[in-house]
């Protein structure tokens, strides 16, 4: 019989799928100077770990907004996709600039990274199907203040239902930002 706590959301899946990708570049990064000290390899290398810190840091917001409000954001999802082809872009460049004579050191660890990517690459399709589909609670975007959204929208919900489901990171952005500026006012 299926356990009725086996069913995850796809950002949760993601963010699993993602500290595991994270793991494997990081492993490359302790190796990088027994794989070729070229400076075409640092510099493959580097980009790699950039990307990584990007993809990272957009399934982070996005896992973030998800757990305060438990909508997906079309705009975060696009955000997530965006990054991870970038990754993807720096880890064929690193595969291809990878010296044939160091292959045998760096191969085992690229293979990991190549491998963890393919898997973080299925939940992020997932994701975006469910997304596209509606099948999940889905926003359009998310705002810059999760911790105000999730205030705004329970006390909203006490007032009228509807309005609080309908509420929008960006709107509460808009009153989150005029309070800042009311308060730096004289």
């Amino acid at each position: 019989m299926p356990s009725l706590f086996s069913h995850q959301h796809p950002i949760e899946k993601i963010q699993v799928k993602t500290q595991t990708l994270v793991t494997a570049v990081n492993k490359l990064m302790r190796i990088r100077d027994q794989i070729g000290g070229s400076p075409e390899m640092y510099y493959c290398i580097e980009s790699l770990n950039e990307r990584k810190r990007n993809l990272q840091t957009s399934v982070g917001i996005e896992f973030e907004w998800w757990s305060v409000c438990g909508a997906s954001s079309r705009q975060g999802t696009g955000r997530i996709k965006y990054c991870f082809r970038r990754f993807l872009a720096a880890l064929r460049e690193l595969d291809q600039n990878l010296a044939p004579i160091y292959r045998p050191r760096g191969r085992r660890s690229v293979d990991d990274v190549a491998r963890a990517a393919g898997d973080l690459r299925t939940a992020i399709t997932r994701l975006g199907k469910v997304v596209q589909s509606g099948s999940v609670k889905v926003m359009e975007a998310q705002g810059r203040y999760p911790e105000v959204f999730a205030k705004i929208r329970d006390a909203m919900l006490t007032l009228d239902k509807k309005a609080a489901e309908e509420l929008t990171g960006p709107e509460v952005d808009s009153w989150q930002l005029a309070e800042i500026g009311h308060r730096n006012t004289p």
